[in-house]
């Protein structure tokens, strides 16, 4: 029996090893892109979106869902952060 119920999570496959780096790295430059409390989010988001290639709207319903993920749910950025 696999360890793995999901093939992307088997990491004895090459390929599933280079998709799980590549999500890895895409939620990283999105932990480091998110606005500071202070700043203009919108402005923020449009420069991201041009940057990125992704609509504002998908931008910013990114930086909500971290912004949240970050401050309001501790234990579960724990667990992403530790698997």
């Amino acid at each position: 029996m696999a360890d793995n119920f999901y093939a992307v999570n088997n990491l004895s496959q090459p390929l599933a090893q280079l998709y799980t780096a590549a999500r890895y790295a895409e939620y990283e430059a999105w932990l480091k892109l998110i606005p500071e409390l202070e700043e203009d989010f919108e402005l923020v988001s449009e420069q991201c979106a041009r940057h990125y290639g992704q609509s504002v709207k998908v931008v910013t319903k990114t930086f909500l869902a971290l912004q949240r993920l970050t401050s309001e749910l501790p234990q579960l950025y724990a667990v992403l952060q530790k698997h």
